[in-house]
């Protein structure tokens, strides 16, 4: 059995540490824990994601990250679809959502973008919403704030330690995923 963890975000330093990219930062913590490696830079230049593969438990992982910025994020996820042969329920698209308060998780199997333009990429990009999510929560969105301005803004010092504290959790849920099935991490996961 196969599985496939796409974390979106945005390419380059930059935005590394933006709430908009808790979605790399999971799937770089997560490829850390399965002592999986995304190749240098230069092997991923024409392509648009990177990945990593391995074997947790009995299953093949694949760990991606689109380099298509967060907007385009469909066109890698349907590339990597073509290559790799994975039904899309045993895909998780991994996402910030400034609608859930700050270390909040929501896994669903299915549903609309909600407004995240990342994910809405995917849904078109793949022609179905019966795709897995899971998303992590950013908010609230400050009054009177850009939700663009705010997205892209890095976390604070406060911040970063909840959401260090979350990326660990997040692992442990991707790890239930795979070890007992998404509706057993929905149950123990969502809060």
């Amino acid at each position: 059995m196969n599985w496939l963890f796409c974390g979106l975000g945005n390419k380059g330093r930059r935005y590394s540490r933006t709430r908009h990219n808790i979605g790399f930062m999971v799937v770089d913590a997560f490829a850390k824990d399965l002592r999986l490696k995304f190749p240098p830079r230069i092997f991923t230049i024409r392509k648009t994601y990177t990945s990593a593969s391995g074997i947790y438990g009995e299953q093949d992982i694949t760990i991606m990250k689109p380099l298509t910025y967060m907007n385009l994020s469909g066109i890698a996820v349907r590339n990597i679809l073509q290559e790799i042969d994975i039904p899309l329920e045993r895909v998780i698209i991994i996402l910030d959502d400034f609608n859930l308060e700050m270390g909040r998780l929501r896994l669903r199997k299915r549903g609309s973008g909600g407004g995240h333009k990342g994910l809405n990429s995917i849904i078109r990009a793949v022609n179905s919403e019966n795709i897995p999510r899971l998303r992590i929560g950013i908010g609230p969105l400050p009054p009177n704030v850009d939700p663009v301005y705010y997205v892209l803004s890095p976390f604070t010092d406060k911040e970063m330690d909840v959401i260090t504290n979350t990326i660990n959790k997040v692992v442990e849920c991707l790890k239930i995923v795979v070890d007992e099935g998404i509706d057993k991490a929905m149950t123990r996961c969502n809060q």
